[in-house]
């Protein structure tokens, strides 16, 4: 059985947000492609903060992807390559750096067809435990661009588009073009930030905006104490994330964000990664053949971050794979706290059905709604708890 290195999928945020995904890494061998015309634009859809795309699979869809520049290569859902009847090859191990790891399988897809382009030899690993509620316009994987060589892939927040075509990036300037060592994977971009440099993933598939390693945090001045933001989820572990408000200026190439909101988390093991909501401004073309990558946005730099706006219920558990997950922090104010919870309470029914039989996709899923119905446990007692979003 070979080992397939880390693939980080992450639920931050355990209230009414939504799943995240972080960087990936995977070899994929260059693919074959074709295309209909010089560039080929493709509609993105933005799914909680994520950038998905359509696509065939051997004739038969469309079916929704996550786009994501933080996989080096593809993977799918294991049910949803059964359903369409792909053969499941090797098995190997998928885990993240000190996890136990989880089964997959590499499965070969002849045909992948995304607008006008079409890709041939792709392969995939198949395996349970994506981050999507397995709804009929989920997400059945994810596509990452980097076996595209021979292409500049485009990613354009502010048009919502995705284009193919072919050619090169000149030179890198540090300033909108930058190169990457293939030797780390997935191109890690320098930033600063508050006076520190590190260097991040530009992450299309993480609807969150920049999450730090922990070890900057005593290196960086907040507005305010740090919070508890939930749980950050991989695909076999779990580890507790906490954010704030920075004082200072993030400046990459040459654009700036005055004063950003950061996560800290020791996911991605020494590298931050930057998602959706710092990316929104950008567009950001992919060179895999010579390993550069170009970021066009404002004229005058000034990069805005997208806040989240969502209602949260303002609740903190434990893990949501607990059984049953306990409440240890509810936010003064908060629909939680209006709705009568309260740090250690046990919860065992999320809207009427037991938490055992809930996957934690399920109940990432079943903790957006509003009503939220839970029954807990305090003490030797049970209530039944009615929660809603404003």
């Amino acid at each position: 059985m070979s080992r397939f290195l880390p693939l980080i999928v992450a639920v931050l945020a355990l209230t009414a947000a939504a799943a995240a995904c972080g960087p990936m890494y995977m070899h994929q061998s260059p693919v074959q492609f074709d295309l209909a015309a010089d560039s080929v634009m493709v509609p993105l859809q933005m799914v909680d903060g994520r950038m998905t795309v359509q696509a065939m699979l051997d004739g038969k869809g469309p079916f929704a992807f996550l786009f994501d520049t933080g996989a080096q290569g593809s993977v799918m859902d294991l049910a949803f390559a059964r359903e369409q009847g792909l053969k499941l090859g090797q098995e190997i191990t998928v885990s993240s750096p000190g996890g136990g790891g989880r089964p997959g399988y590499r499965v070969s897809i002849e045909r992948l067809e995304i607008g006008g382009l079409t890709l041939r030899g792709l392969t995939s690993i198949a395996f349970d435990g994506l981050p999507f509620p397995r709804t009929a316009t989920s997400p059945r994987g994810v596509l990452g661009p980097y076996s595209m060589a021979g292409l500049l892939i485009t990613v354009d927040y502010p048009g919502q588009r995705l284009v193919f075509r072919r050619g090169a990036l000149p030179e890198p300037d540090e300033r909108e073009v930058f190169g990457w060592n293939r030797a780390q994977g997935l191109p890690q971009i320098p930033i600063r930030i508050g006076g520190q440099s590190l260097s991040v993933h530009l992450d299309t598939g993480a609807s969150r905006g920049l999450s730090l390693p922990i070890a900057l945090q005593s290196r960086l001045t907040f507005d305010g104490p740090l919070k508890d933001m939930g749980f950050a989820k991989t695909v076999d572990q779990m580890m507790a994330v906490r954010g704030g408000r920075i004082r200072g200026v993030l400046t990459l190439g040459r654009y700036t964000l005055e004063n950003p909101e950061v996560v800290f988390s020791d996911m991605a093991r020494g590298v931050g990664n930057m998602g959706g909501a710092m990316l929104s401004g950008l567009a950001i073309t992919i060179d895999p053949a010579n390993a550069r990558l170009r970021l066009a946005g404002p004229a005058d730099g000034h990069l805005m971050a997208l806040e989240d706006k969502k209602p949260h219920y303002g609740l903190q558990l434990t893990a949501l794979d607990a059984n049953p997950p306990e409440v240890v922090l509810v936010d003064a104010g908060s629909p939680a706290e209006k709705g009568g919870l309260r740090a250690g309470d046990r919860i065992t029914r999320i809207n009427g059905r037991p938490v055992e039989g809930l996957s934690v996709d399920d109940r990432v899923t079943a903790l957006k709604a509003s009503p939220l119905t839970l029954t807990v446990r305090r003490g030797d007692a049970s209530a039944e708890l009615v929660l809603a979003l404003k």
